[in-house]
């Protein structure tokens, strides 16, 4: 599952559109919002094994919110989940760098 919000959504939404192309099987979320973090929020996220954040900042701010900053991002926060990102600051995200994080 790819997570952006933002800007970043239309690098998504094209990333995503040139991997399903390929036969990827590949989801988006878009969120709206980030605060309050809706529940519904949270119950997509936990359908999937495989979380992809796409952000216009350095830190990760929406994978920080939803999942803190102790965690061990480059691989999984617990036994079922993978999560990874890609951020960027000062140019904007491209959607062949999505599709490398996705085909890592």
């Amino acid at each position: 599952l790819i997570v952006t919000y933002g800007i970043s959504s239309d690098a998504a939404r094209d990333a995503v559109k040139i991997l399903r192309s390929e036969g990827e099987k590949v989801s988006m979320l878009i969120i709206k919002t980030l605060l309050p973090v809706s529940p519904v929020i949270l119950e997509i996220l936990n359908r999937f094994k495989k979380l992809l954040f796409v952000e216009e900042n350095l830190s990760g701010l929406l994978r920080e919110i939803l999942y803190g900053t102790s965690n061990n991002f480059t691989g999984s926060c617990n036994d079922q989940t993978w999560i990874r990102s890609v951020n960027k600051i000062g140019s904007m995200i491209t959607p062949s760098e999505i599709i490398k994080e996705v085909k890592k």
